[in-house]
């Protein structure tokens, strides 16, 4: 029975049919990869974007914010400039 099976598989594997087989698996394989890097390429492509899409929107968040801290400190500039100004002058009347 051994020996059966055994020249059943001495029979099957020709070397046509291991060239066959070695063609098929290659095309499935280049096919294969192929799919998955354009796959991959579009995911990271997409990612690419909406991080593009998030930095710019921080960074307009950033400047907003930098532009209502710069006006505050402006109006308390101004604030302590009067606050100075009244205070030497009433110091330094004699």
């Amino acid at each position: 029975m051994i020996t059966k099976n055994i020249n059943k598989i001495k029979e099957s594997l020709t070397l046509e049919n291991v060239s066959d087989a070695f063609s098929m698996v290659n095309t499935f394989a280049l096919s294969t990869t192929e799919t998955v890097a354009v796959k991959g390429i579009n995911k990271v492509s997409k990612l690419q974007n909406t991080l593009d899409k998030a930095i710019k929107n921080g960074l307009a968040f950033n400047a907003q914010k930098q532009e209502v801290i710069f006006d505050a400190l402006d109006s308390g500039k101004v604030i302590l400039v009067k606050s100075v100004s009244k205070v030497t002058k009433r110091f330094s009347k004699k």
